[in-house]
């Protein structure tokens, strides 16, 4: 399984390459030789691993994946590797392939003792970024990752704007307050932005709800 070896592979290299600097992380981060070391997701957040599980792969984005073998290469990156930080989207539920928010669900759901570990963020990814489509988006995500709250929610892509064909997209301030919404009723944990400049970050601070990542 080319997954399981990768990740075996990378425990590897960072206990033989990586000693010297995961004995001097800076304050407030943990770790060791053996394990990925972790440090705050951002000031006063979560302690999540130094490197994430990408999980588009799980999809079968890069080739067939089985259902199987996905499952056990979630479970084996947080518990054998301490890779605690999953990063998934709703676009990475391709058609015919089970889905990468599917499988961590499973995987999870099996596991609690990994549950318990794993940090697990997703991203609205089907737009236009309503409020409506945002908040079915999340119950979406929920469903498929079994959770009762998703830890952190992004949006996948910063629009504003015009569409292609012209039509307006909602502003940047409907988007924000429709995931404040969702972090307000416990639905989500925290706000992020995904493939966003600085320009882009700025407009989404001004609207005055305060994201995370």
């Amino acid at each position: 399984m080319p997954t399981l070896d990768r990740l075996r592979a990378l425990t590897e290299h960072l206990g033989r390459d990586a000693s010297p600097p995961c004995r001097q992380l800076p304050a407030g981060c943990a770790g060791t030789v053996e394990k990925l070391p972790t440090r705050p997701l951002f000031k006063g957040g979560p302690h999540v691993s130094c490197v994430g599980l990408g999980a588009w792969p799980l999809a079968g984005a890069h080739g067939p994946v089985g259902r199987d073998v996905g499952v056990e290469a979630v479970k084996a990156a947080v518990r054998d590797v301490n890779m605690t930080f999953i990063d998934t989207a709703e676009a990475y539920e391709l058609e015919g392939h089970g889905g990468s928010e599917t499988v961590i669900g499973l995987a999870l759901h099996a596991a609690p003792e990994l549950r318990e570990r794993a940090f697990v963020t997703t991203k609205v990814s089907r737009g236009p970024f309503t409020a409506e489509n945002i908040r079915a988006s999340a119950e979406r995500s929920l469903a498929r990752l079994q959770l009762d709250e998703l830890e952190l929610l992004q949006l996948h892509h910063f629009r504003v704007g015009k569409d292609r064909n012209g039509n307006e997209m909602p502003t940047i301030q409907e988007q924000m307050n429709g995931l404040k919404a969702l972090q307000d009723e416990g639905m989500i944990k925290y706000i992020g932005l995904n493939n966003a400049n600085a320009v882009q970050l700025q407009m989404a601070w001004d609207t005055g709800v305060r994201f995370h990542t």
